[in-house]
């Protein structure tokens, strides 16, 4: 079985401690005056329940008896999610702190993923044929849209076909969830699908790329990479393999920055990842300059990545181009980096990057983003400003359609 780590596992405030999933050694404490919230309690709440169900069922492990330990928690969290108090609620629907950076689109696909990855866990069938009725409820079949933490619809697809393939007994027809991937693949390949590929080749959602940009098209590569070996035609074997190659060597550095995003693993890796663990510095107003270059190396930490126009700032306090994500990074370790490994006989690209590359195409000025908009051409209107301009726009155009078609009508009559 393949594991995403997602809901609580990284629903946690941007206020709160980086998640790296690194060890840092030799850190000096540091005296960051800034609040550190928790959330202690997620009453009534689904999607924390079947978030953290479908990561902790054990694909392999050696002490079974930690295994079946692991199994019973997550049908324990299942049951909670599935029969919550109060009945089914969105996570900011329970908890409204989380709505401006966590706020989730719906749970029909918690559910779904959560009673697969339990059904093959357990070689239960009570648990797949609750997901197919959860699959069939919310509708989740033909989407097009991103695989991540708040859309996991693309990956039941995935994990259908991969227990119909299993022999596991619990149902399902290969052929039927072949096509249901291929749709979803061969859109994401052919260049048809709800994303596009930038001018330097990395896969974009609009809306879901713009903070932290290597998380989908590292989770499309994820997916594809799973999929490949049971694709219906050799033809669709190969692209889905190249195509999520193509995303890997993007962020080893096959890009128009010749930045690998991996901290420290290249001279012309980011220097500034937004991490306070790294930095080192104290100053909270001031962490771009505090201290001047960061203290400590964050080996192996993938930070967000570029802008869609592929542009790489590396500014400290650019959250979502530095921030080092525990998401990127799992996908990227725990699959990713073992399939090159395994199948790919060429270096690592970045070994070719010569010191310097990236300071010859480092782009000027100043990006346009959730953290920075002083790189925004012209004057930058808030959200309801450009509602409120829609509407009256929207207004304006009915009254002049009106007066034209009264105008028609008089025109006709006085004929």
């Amino acid at each position: 079985m393949w594991t995403m780590l997602t809901g609580a596992a990284i629903r946690t405030s941007r206020q709160t401690a980086h998640l790296t999933a690194l060890t840092i050694q030799t850190l000096e404490p540091m005296q960051l005056r800034v609040p550190r919230p928790h959330l202690l309690r997620v009453p009534h709440c689904i999607q924390v329940g079947v978030s953290t169900a479908h990561i902790l069922p054990p694909a392999s492990l050696a002490d079974e008896a930690y295994a079946q330990t692991l199994l019973t928690h997550a049908q324990q969290l299942y049951t909670f999610a599935v029969n919550a108090t109060g009945g089914q609620k969105t996570y900011q629907s329970s908890v409204s702190a989380v709505a401006e950076s966590y706020g989730s689109s719906g749970f029909g696909d918690d559910l779904t993923i959560a009673a697969l990855f339990l059904a093959w866990a357990g070689s239960s069938s009570a648990y797949y044929q609750q997901a197919e009725q959860y699959f069939q409820q919310y509708q989740l079949t033909g989407q097009d849209g991103v695989f991540n933490w708040d859309s996991k619809t693309p990956g039941t697809y995935v994990l259908f076909a991969q227990i119909a393939q299993s022999s596991a007994g619990l149902g399902g027809s290969l052929s039927t969830w072949q096509t249901e991937c291929e749709k979803y693949f061969d859109a994401i390949v052919n260049k048809d699908s709800g994303a596009f590929l930038t001018d330097d080749g990395l896969l974009y959602y609009n809306g879901d790329s713009d903070e932290a940009s290597l998380n989908p098209a590292l989770n499309a590569a994820m997916l594809l990479s799973r999929y490949a070996a049971i694709a219906s035609t050799s033809d669709r074997k190969a692209s889905y393999t190249n195509f999520a190659q193509s995303q890997l060597d993007y962020v080893l550095g096959k890009n128009s920055m010749s930045v690998p995003y991996i901290v420290g693993s290249n001279p012309n890796s980011p220097a500034n990842p937004h991490s306070a663990m790294a930095s080192g510095g104290d100053d909270i107003g001031n962490i771009n300059t505090s201290p001047p270059q960061e203290a400590y190396v964050l080996y192996g930490a993938i930070v967000g990545g570029p802008d869609k126009n592929g542009r790489f700032f590396d500014i400290r306090n650019d959250w979502p181009e530095t921030e080092a994500s525990a998401p990127i990074y799992s996908r990227f370790l725990i699959y990713l980096i073992p399939m090159h490994v395994m199948n790919d006989t060429n270096d690592p690209f970045f070994t070719s990057l010569q010191a310097g590359a990236y300071d010859k195409v480092k782009p000027s000025g100043q990006p346009c983003d959730a953290a920075i908009s002083d790189g925004c051409s012209g004057h930058r209107l808030s959200k309801g400003a450009i509602i409120a301009l829609a509407v009256v726009l929207t207004v304006v155009g009915l009254i002049i359609l009106g007066l034209l078609i009264w105008y028609i009508r008089l025109r006709r009559r006085s004929k």
